[in-house]
Formats: structure tokens, C-alpha cells, sequence
């Protein structure tokens, strides 16, 4: 995006959190010095890690692209980790994204971003379709390149946006942002991000796949999926509950309440089903400890309307695919 001559093009920082990253930082660091936009600093946060991390972020000290790193003398908790790479930002810096030290952006996703964002101040936040799993993921959103945040915000916690790339924000930085930890909870930090920056004014939304996740065995969410961890199966409930109160009037928000409480019944009730007693009791465990025991009545009711929440899933569904591997998704960016 060429700089105009009453506004210089504003400076975006790029923050990469990583702990052992070195299956596939280089690809992630890579993918940033690519980019056609050039008004950029990368902040890189190495966690302590304990295998060639240091040496691969090293390589990319006289980068075109400004690398700033820095190292925790101490393992951190993931939240933590990203609260600490966040914090000091450029004081210049107009925009944030996070790039998880696994993922990659095509070549055009700075450019692109900002050209969005620009061209409304009242954007708080951008996104895009995203590759997961080598799978092109759509967000089923109204059409359009700006939506009220509002309407997202509400949409992701009735659950009926289906795909959302969290994990790839691009935000209008605040002086709040600045003020404090950066993310406000540790369970879901980066859809935290989404749902405080949405609310905050307007979405824009790339309807191209400018963002790519990789999904792989050591990834944090993979870990999560593996072990059926019961925190962050409930997460939407969690951010239910922190923004729940700003997105709806009261019958809204039981409504969503009931809504999301369902579907964590049904996967207590799937995982009994197919003999996974130990997790099943640990999300029913959690719900209690959330103050939302669930009754066997209340099983019951969840079981009976699962044919008609799994109807009204499949129409928030949008098609998957195509399929696009690392290597030809970061060739795209130069088509």
C-alpha cells in the first residue's frame, strides 16, 4: 500500500509468541519478510525454549523487515507468555496482528489489512478466510467487507458464526490496549481479543484466504482437542459470560446461555457414549463449578432438541475447501 502524501502508511506490529518453535518458525518469520507491505516491526517473544529457536530468530537480525526479540528467562503459561509479547508495543504503532510462531500470512495480508482498515476509522478489527488443515475455512458472515461489530460479537457467542480465525487478528490499537495485559483471559485469549475489539466499533472481513493455521500434533489447540480438556471446551460459555451482558438484552443472553449450555451437554452425553466416562464427568464436573449444574432432566431436554440444533449447525455451515497445502498457499499471494 503506497504511503500517501497527508498520511504516511502507519506503522503495523506483527508479535509472534514461541516456545519451541523451530518445526516452523523460520516458514512464519519468513512469510512476514515477504510481505508487500513495508511499514512493519516484528516483535518476537522466545519462551524459553530449548531447542534451535534462538538461533533461527537470530538469523533474521539484519532482516528488511525490523525484528525486534527478546527472551523469558523462565518458562511462562501461554497467556502470560502473549501478555508479555504484547506488552511494550511500539509506541508508533497503529495496528496489531498476531502470527502464532506455527502460522503463516500470504504476502498480500498486511497490504490488504490495512487497506481495509483505513478506509473506514470506525474498524476496530479484520480478518479473513482462513486455511485450516489445509482447508480453505469461511466465516458464514453477512455479506459485505464492513459489518457491525455488534452483530459479530453476538454471532460468535450464539454460535452461529461456525469459523472465525481467532488466532489471526488484526486490531486498531487503544490506549487501553496499552494500559494493562493486553488479553483478559487465559482460557480464550485471542477470541477475548475478537469480541473486545469488535465491540468496539466495526469488523472488516477479507473474503480470501490471507491467513494460513496449521494443525498439527504439537499445536495448542490440538492438544486441547486430544485431551478434551474441560476449561477450554467451555470457553464460549466463559466469554459468554464476560460479554454476554454487552451483546444482548436479558432474555438474549439466556437465550445464548441455554443455547451454548446445550452444547457442552451433548458432548458430556457423546463422550459417555463412546466410553469416554473420565472426560464426561470432567466437563459435568466444570459446568458445576461454573454455577451451571446440570440435571439429568436437563440432559434429557439437550438429547431431545439435538436433532434440531444439529439441522440448524448445518445451515451455518459453509462449504470447506478448497484444499491448499503451505507451499502453494504462499505462492497465491504473488498471483
Amino acid at each position: 500500500m503506497p504511503a500517501s502524501p497527508l498520511r504516511p502508511s502507519p506503522l503495523v506490529v506483527i508479535v509472534t509468541p514461541v516456545y519451541n518453535g523451530g518445526r516452523y518458525l523460520r516458514a512464519a518469520m519468513e512469510s512476514v519478510q515477504a510481505q508487500t507491505y513495508r511499514n512493519i516491526v516484528h516483535v518476537v517473544l522466545d519462551n524459553a525454549s530449548t531447542d534451535d529457536t534462538a538461533a533461527i530468530i537470530a538469523s533474521f537480525r539484519d532482516a528488511p523487515i525490523e525484528v525486534r526479540s527478546r527472551r523469558n528467562a523462565t518458562l511462562l503459561p501461554l497467556a502470560d507468555n502473549w501478555n508479555a509479547a504484547f506488552s511494550g508495543l511500539p509506541e508508533q504503532a497503529v495496528y496489531a496482528k498476531l502470527l502464532c510462531a506455527d502460522d503463516l500470512i500470504r504476502s498480500d495480508c498486511i497490504e490488504r489489512f490495512v487497506a481495509l482498515a483505513e478506509s473506514d476509522p470506525a474498524i476496530s478489527l479484520v480478518l479473513s478466510d482462513d486455511v485450516f488443515a489445509d482447508d480453505v475455512r469461511r466465516a458464514n458472515l453477512p455479506a459485505g467487507k464492513v459489518l457491525a461489530g455488534h452483530a459479530v460479537a453476538r454471532a460468535i457467542l450464539d454460535h452461529s458464526v461456525q469459523w472465525l480465525p481467532y488466532q489471526h487478528f488484526f486490531v486498531r490499537l487503544e490506549a487501553a490496549d496499552r494500559a494493562g495485559a493486553f488479553f483478559a483471559s487465559r482460557i480464550a485469549p485471542d477470541a477475548s481479543v475478537v469480541l473486545r475489539s469488535a465491540l468496539r466499533g466495526r469488523v472488516g472481513y477479507v473474503r480470501d484466504a490471507l491467513v494460513y493455521t496449521r494443525w498439527h500434533p504439537e499445536s495448542q489447540t490440538s492438544r486441547y482437542h486430544r485431551e478434551l480438556n474441560a476449561e477450554a471446551w467451555c470457553y464460549l460459555l466463559h466469554l459468554l459470560e464476560h460479554y454476554g451482558p454487552d451483546c444482548f438484552d436479558a432474555s438474549g443472553l439466556r437465550a445464548a446461555r441455554d443455547l451454548n449450555l446445550g452444547r457442552q451437554a451433548r458432548f458430556v452425553l457423546r463422550w459417555l457414549l463412546r466410553g469416554r466416562w473420565r472426560a464426561a464427568r470432567s466437563l459435568h464436573r466444570y459446568l458445576a463449578s461454573m454455577g451451571m449444574p446440570l440435571s439429568p432432566w436437563q440432559y434429557l431436554r439437550y438429547a431431545i432438541l439435538w436433532p434440531a440444533y444439529a439441522a440448524a449447525k448445518h445451515r451455518w455451515q459453509t462449504p470447506v475447501g478448497p484444499h491448499l497445502d503451505a507451499q502453494t498457499f504462499m505462492r497465491s499471494g504473488h498471483a
